[in-house]
């Protein structure tokens, strides 16, 4: 039986993404990984696709790659810098859904809280308050 064919994807300005793109990257065999890399157009079965959170959805390199892939298997993994909670993620993974074709298959997802820069941290507290 033939071995499926994955590539894994991400957007990852500060590097947090990057540290999931690799770790899932020590897991399969890398022989059947047709790519590993930053966001781009590419062709396998399987893709991990990582991003990172702008305005409460993926970035816009990650959306622009979701819109193009048709019936592929996703497993989708991302970080987001503010806000810790289960609902506050699983919002920002519903509305990136949005951007995937129905002819595709969603086989898993994952998010977490990814480091903030110290600058973005200050500026989000000043808006709070």
């Amino acid at each position: 039986m033939e071995q499926e064919r994955y590539s894994i994807l991400y957007s990852s300005p500060t590097g947090n993404t990057k540290m999931l793109a690799e770790a899932i990257h020590d897991t399969p065999a890398e022989e059947d990984c047709d790519y590993f890399g930053p966001c781009k157009k590419v062709d396998s079965d399987m893709f991990y696709i990582g991003f990172w959170t702008d305005k409460g959805n993926a970035d816009a390199a990650t959306l622009k790659l979701l819109e193009a892939l048709k019936n592929k298997k996703i497993f989708l993994f991302g970080t987001a810098g503010f806000g810790v909670s289960e609902e506050y993620f699983q919002r920002i993974l519903n509305n990136m859904k949005t951007s995937i074709d129905a002819s595709n298959t969603i086989v898993g997802e994952h998010m977490c809280q990814g480091k903030m820069p110290q600058s973005v941290r200050d500026r989000y507290v000043k808006m709070k308050a």
